[in-house]
């Protein structure tokens, strides 16, 4: 709940001023444009996954109807730090904001995640939250892929994160009709791969005032 999080920061960090990014394409577009000009103070905004699949229809100068996209448009800001609550709400390869997220803020130098259950129904579901936050390095250190031009001359291309992802699966499951079965030693080999790459993890006997 998004008043639930502008409540934690005023009971503990009051310096530090949070206002809520909700309403129409509109409703957020002027509260963004009046952070960014300095017309209405703020130093955390709180928003929910929906913003990641608005848009809109402009016209520009050339008399040309274009789409314009909420995703788009927050990721040309330059944020300091983006924090994800519930990130296995981008665990999906196939939903529209799992890459909308990812792809606007991958420049971004401060990035959390928070989930509860991030690997709770299949346990490859935690890999695209890690390529929001660190590009998928926990998993691999193929990231890229050189090609040669016209000239010979070799570039590097970042992989999309679709690509990331089939390779993260080839790489530690066997697909089973419709399901990816983890090979052998997977499980043990991703605990270490993320207890060492800036996890933590806290069982609920660890945690207060959580119900049973």
């Amino acid at each position: 709940c998004l008043e639930n999080w502008l409540k934690e920061f005023k009971l503990h960090t009051p310096s530090v001023k949070a206002i809520i990014l909700e309403g129409s394409f509109q409703q957020r577009f002027d509260t963004i444009m009046q952070c960014i000009h300095g017309t209405l103070p703020a130093d955390v905004l709180i928003t929910n996954y929906e913003l990641f699949t608005m848009s809109t229809e402009i016209t520009n100068g050339n008399n040309e109807k274009k789409e314009l996209s909420m995703a788009k448009f927050v990721g040309v800001n330059d944020w300091d730090m983006v924090v994800l609550d519930e990130a296995h709400y981008i665990k999906n390869t196939t939903a529209k904001r799992t890459f909308a997220v990812i792809d606007s803020f991958k420049d971004v130098p401060y990035k959390a995640i928070m989930s509860g259950t991030i690997s709770a129904n299949k346990l490859h579901d935690v890999h695209l939250p890690t390529v929001f936050l660190n590009g998928g390095r926990t998993f691999t250190s193929t990231l890229f892929t050189r090609k040669r031009d016209e000239n010979g001359d070799t570039y590097v291309t970042p992989l999309a994160a679709e690509t990331l992802n089939e390779k993260f699966k080839t790489q530690f499951f066997n697909k089973e009709g419709w399901s990816f079965e983890p090979k052998h030693d997977t499980i043990s080999e991703f605990r270490r791969k993320m207890e060492n790459d800036g996890f933590l993890r806290f069982e609920k006997k660890e945690c207060l005032s959580l119900p049973e």
